[in-house]
């Protein structure tokens, strides 16, 4: 059999739900879903570095924080941090 895996968008209603998932699920995350998300196994920065005129991926410094010190893969256009692909 292969392997599960779960990409979690950001819906408010259901981005939580992943954390209750089984271990051998596979969790992949985007965006600022690390707030929400206790576990992941990859990462997707799917904005660009300027998004809607603000800088950090139109984010916060907490996001950059993130994204410098994040653990997994980080699949993004602009590659610009130590995991990132």
């Amino acid at each position: 059999m292969g392997r599960s895996i779960c990409i979690v968008g950001y819906a408010q209603e259901t981005r939580e739900l992943a954390n209750n998932l089984p271990a051998g699920v596979e969790l992949w995350g985007m965006n600022i879903n690390h707030k929400f998300m206790t576990r992941f196994d990859r990462w997707f920065q799917l904005h660009p570095p300027v998004w809607r005129g603000r800088p950090f991926y139109g984010r916060t410094l907490e996001h950059m924080e993130f994204l410098e010190t994040c653990p997994v893969p980080i699949y993004m256009r602009y590659p610009a941090f130590p995991t990132a692909i």
